[in-house]
């Protein structure tokens, strides 16, 4: 959009490194793509467009709008669905302490509500939240995450070497999910010897993303025998991925804000053609549907089911992964991900 570059654009980054997910592969992807300029936020400037990620300071926006300034706001984690207040007191003042929001809300997830029907535009990252969205703004986008420039292996062979080879990436603070699954891997093990490979980072922040050092190790150590630790890095964790047999996503069904997380992971999975088996969430479901694809899992048994027929049977694995790859090339390319980037600017320029 040449218009676009001639407006002032600000973003509020995950992390100014660029290096985040939450930064690479949604505003950032779309401005490399396109060609425009922007910058960081900075409070002692003005703008026509500020997008403002998750961790921004909602407290900014009042000011924001004043100012006739067009304010976007990511919202790819349900935490306006979240009813424990006690939560929401913790999450607010901590990020007040933190000085991550400068002004004190007491209840975060109704500060998060109103400032979703204040700001001109709202994305997320799925048909489902749009839909919860609508409710706050009429002008709310979905947008996929596009990975497609880290993504450097697509899966070739699909034959096992005696062992299955299970996978699960993603942040460490997501690895405690894997303990859903201790009860299947008991059972699995009895008929089946494989190896567990988990790539993520190998320490992280229980708090704030900066408060209570974990070992991520230490998350699951017990979920089964054969965990293989490997370092996330950007160059290797697709081949890494790609040379294991299935892919795995279990989801905590106690957990509001994960059950409403989107299908990005799993489209991830399929753009490198492995075969992959979820937790049944709306969104999994979904796609996997439209996929033709059926390896959602409602409980234990369904895990233990999907696991045991994958394993056993290399022309079901080959083309479970060709036909995921299909689906996510044609419903997840560069081109839709991109127009959806460009239709929301149109809505608010």
């Amino acid at each position: 959009m040449k218009e676009l570059n001639n407006l002032k654009i600000a973003y509020w980054p995950y992390n100014q490194s660029k290096n985040e997910p939450g930064d690479r592969r949604r505003f950032l992807f779309y401005t490399n793509k396109k060609k425009i300029s922007f910058e960081f936020y900075n409070p002692s400037s003005s703008y026509n467009i500020v997008l403002l990620s998750e961790v921004a300071d909602i407290g900014i926006i009042k000011n924001l709008k004043k100012n006739n300034t067009k304010v976007i706001y990511e919202c790819v984690d349900s935490y306006y669905l979240d009813n424990y207040e006690w939560k929401d007191t913790f999450r607010g003042l901590a990020k007040y302490l933190t000085r991550d929001n400068k002004k004190l809300f007491f209840n975060y997830r109704n500060a998060l509500k109103k400032i979703l029907s204040d700001v001109d535009g709202v994305t997320c990252a799925s048909k489902e939240q749009a839909s919860q969205l609508s409710e706050f703004n009429d002008n709310v986008h979905w947008m996929p995450d596009m990975p497609n420039d880290e993504i450097i292996n697509v899966k070739s062979s699909y034959s096992k070497n005696g062992i299955i080879k299970l996978v699960w990436e993603g942040l460490p603070s997501n690895v405690y999910q894997l303990n859903n699954l201790k009860t299947v891997f008991k059972r699995f093990s009895e008929s089946y010897s494989f190896d567990l490979h988990v790539i993520t980072d190998q320490n992280y922040y229980k708090h704030m993303n900066r408060f209570g050092r974990v070992l991520t190790k230490d998350i699951i150590k017990d979920v089964c025998e054969n965990i293989i630790f490997h370092e996330w890095d950007i160059q290797t964790y697709s081949k890494l991925i790609t040379e294991c047999d299935i892919a795995i996503i279990p989801i905590d069904r106690n957990n509001i804000i994960a059950l409403g997380k989107p299908e990005n992971k799993l489209i991830i999975f399929w753009k490198m053609g492995i075969p992959t088996i979820t937790t049944a969430t709306k969104s999994y479901d979904r796609v996997m549907q439209e996929a033709g694809i059926e390896l959602t899992c409602k409980n234990n048994d369904d895990w233990l089911k999907h696991l045991s027929t994958l394993s056993s049977n290399e022309g079901l694995r080959k083309s479970i992964g060709i036909k995921g790859k299909r689906y996510a090339e044609e419903n997840y390319s560069e081109k839709i991900v991109l127009d959806k980037w460009d239709k929301m600017f149109e809505s608010i320029i």
